[in-house]
């Protein structure tokens, strides 16, 4: 199955607000730990998309994954 990854502007506000203050406590250079997460919740996707908890139902489906930073990643 391929999945594709939207983020919202919402959730992009949030990711860069999240990036900024990562930068200031540990370096412009530091790899955010928060990006390299959702780069492998995304990989993980691709192979086992049912991996997520169904949320809520309705037109479709939504899931949610819930990332080792405790971020939640929703997806259809």
């Amino acid at each position: 199955m391929t999945i594709t990854v939207k983020i919202l502007p919402a959730a992009r506000r949030m990711l860069d607000a999240a990036d900024e203050r990562w930068v200031d406590e540990h370096g412009l250079f530091a790899d955010n730990p928060l990006f390299e997460q959702i780069t492998h919740a995304s990989e993980l996707l691709q192979a086992y998309p049912e991996l997520g908890k169904i949320v809520r139902r309705g037109r479709s489906v939504i899931y949610r994954l819930v990332l080792p930073s405790r971020w939640h990643l929703y997806y259809r």
